[in-house]
């Protein structure tokens, strides 16, 4: 009996040391490890941010006060996004972030130099100083981050991914030793009621992270394709402009003509509607709709409401949309769909406004009990190796700037949340993104 008592007593201690450690390392990740990430991330952004201030400021030579007052703050909060950098790393146990990151500090030394001839209105030297001496640091700065950030959400997945499976175990070894030394019941359950409240903590706060990478990537599409709305605008602006200068000079002649007049009126409101259709869109668009209801919605009404507002973009740089999609319903969030096919569509602007024959088709037919929505463009195929890494979170092939690398990965996942699949086909003669969503349904979530 004694020796049963030592033996469940022991066991007892072990399984409770061993719960002790994994409880130990979730609250290393949760505390120390997420954080590093997230101030990683927003140093990223800090970073583009003061990059492209300072680049207006030298490009336009410009010493507007406003501005440089805008930089002057970014670079504080980056800097004190730096120094929560450094205490959560040297919180961390991840491995080699030291020889990652190097002396962050010293990447903006450069920058008073240039802040000094923007002052003396010496805006060549400003603009010298800062594409040969500032940007090439602030470049390598930020791809040092980039690359932080990658190893932190690889390694923190694997460390929830190895501590989940600790955690079952031990827990399951727990309930063989409650059976064992039942007195000790009472302290086990407490352990572990306090365990699951706070895992489920922590899954609140990644899926907070996660709508708000979502976000920044949506945000991201539209930036690129301000240029493209813009033209969109402008054009209808321009026809009730002279429709407008037309009736104005029929008025100042005398020739006044009713049915032109009724005319002119019927083309202005016609116009003003498609511009506030515009305007609609992009404020439809450009809101979190993580949180919609799922419903069945036209797949051609959702690539009409994409190209509504891009179709000038495409139209200006010569390049050809053929859109070949079946009017069928789909079960879905329709703004997070749209967030998809916007993503693939500046993918292929991106590799096609170089070569030769530009030219985007979308075709979506019915597959079964899914719709497949397959995007191909006349760009240069994906290489094999950059295939393997395509979906991966941070991963980008785009100039430094100029890409998150969270487009295809956050849509990847919208389309998984869907029940459907995002993927590269590489059998297809031409770069072709194949993204499937399951077909209307009676009211029940796919997935």
């Amino acid at each position: 009996m004694i020796t049963s008592a030592i033996v469940s007593i022991l066991l007892f201690g072990t399984l409770l040391y061993l719960l002790k450690e994994a409880n130990d390392e979730f609250q290393q990740i949760y505390s120390v490890e997420f954080p590093l990430l997230q101030t990683v991330s927003t140093s990223v952004r800090l970073t583009d941010q003061s990059k492209d201030l300072l680049n207006i400021l030298v490009v336009s030579k410009n010493k507007n006060a406003e501005l440089i007052a805008e930089y002057v703050s970014v670079k504080e909060g980056l800097l004190q996004s730096l120094k929560d950098v450094e205490t959560y790393q040297r919180k961390s146990r991840l491995k080699n972030l030291d020889a990652e990151l190097g002396d962050l500090n010293s990447v903006f030394d450069a920058d008073l130099q240039v802040l000094n001839h923007l002052a003396q209105s010496e805006m060549d030297s400003a603009k010298n100083e800062y594409f040969n001496v500032l940007l090439p640091k602030l470049e390598n700065f930020r791809e040092k981050l980039a690359q932080v950030a990658f190893l932190l959400s690889t390694q923190n997945e694997k460390k929830l991914e190895d501590n989940r499976r600790r955690f079952y175990y031990y827990s399951l070894g727990t309930l063989i030793g409650l059976i064992i030394a039942a007195f000790l019941w009472i302290q086990i359950f407490y352990m572990y009621r306090k365990s699951v409240a706070e895992r489920a903590q922590a899954e609140k706060e990644l899926e907070v992270q996660r709508a708000r990478n979502i976000h920044n990537s949506k945000l991201s599409a539209l930036g690129e394709m301000a240029g493209g709305v813009a033209h969109e605008i402008n054009t209808p602006l321009a026809t009730i402009r002279m429709t407008a200068e037309n009736c104005e000079y029929m008025l100042e002649t005398g020739e006044l003509n009713k049915d032109v007049v009724a005319q002119s009126v019927a083309r202005i409101i016609k116009t003003v509607d498609r511009i506030a259709k515009i305007v609609l869109s992009l404020k439809t668009f450009s809101r979190d709709g993580s949180n919609d209801k799922f419903e069945n919605v036209s797949a051609k009404r959702i690539l009409d409401e994409v190209l509504s507002f891009s179709a000038e973009r495409f139209k200006s740089n010569e390049i050809e949309v053929i859109a070949d999609v079946d009017d069928i319903e789909i079960y879905c969030q329709q703004i997070q769909i749209e967030q998809v096919l916007l993503n693939l569509l500046n993918n292929a602007f991106d590799a096609v406004k170089s070569v030769d024959k530009k030219w985007i088709r979308i075709s979506g037919k019915p597959d079964a009990n899914m719709l497949k929505i397959s995007v191909f463009d006349s760009g240069e195929k994906i290489p094999a190796d950059v295939e393997q890494k395509l979906m991966s979170p941070f991963f980008t092939t785009k100039e430094i700037g100029k890409g998150t690398g969270l487009g295809l990965s956050v849509s990847l996942g919208i389309a998984r949340r869907h029940g459907g699949n995002l993927f590269y086909d590489g059998n297809q003669e031409n770069t072709c993104f194949v993204l499937t969503l399951p077909l209307k349904d009676s009211g029940k979530k796919t997935g």
